[in-house]
């Protein structure tokens, strides 16, 4: 994917001279490290793949190469189509704790909750620490 955006990659890093890396999107936008998660979200909305790509001559070995996590954006129709022990084990995962007799929309709703929870709380760290907002972070 690098190779289809290296004039774009050649220009972030020469606007970026203090950075190693970038997280580029396969769409061609890329984002600083930092903004990971954004990227992420990003990616999510659009349907891509992520790729981190270093600097020229700042590549890590192998073993130093930091994935970026994969999270899943559930939506009220994603997990509508689903079994109830399907929803059930995606709530388990997220630590969400029901009762036994919970229904499979009980269960969508803790999730959503929680997703909107986990959102909001990144968007207010985010502006505690006076990063920019989604729609400053595209670069195309």
């Amino acid at each position: 994917m690098k190779n289809k955006f290296q004039e774009k990659l050649e220009e972030f890093f020469a606007t970026y001279p203090n950075e190693d890396s970038c997280i580029l999107v396969g769409n061609g936008t890329i984002f600083t490290k930092k903004n990971k998660q954004y990227a992420q979200r990003h990616a999510n909305d659009v349907g891509e793949e992520l790729e981190v790509v270093f600097r020229p001559g700042n590549e890590p070995e192998k073993k130093d190469v930091e994935p970026v996590a994969t999270i899943e954006i559930h939506t009220q129709e994603s997990l509508s189509a689903l079994k109830k022990d399907e929803v059930m084990a995606i709530g388990e995962t997220m630590g969400i704790e029901l009762p036994v007799r919970a229904t499979k929309e009980e269960w969508i709703t803790a999730i959503l909750d929680k997703q909107a929870e986990t959102s909001h709380t990144s968007d207010e760290d985010s502006k505690k620490t006076n990063e920019p907002s989604d729609e400053t972070l595209n670069e195309e």
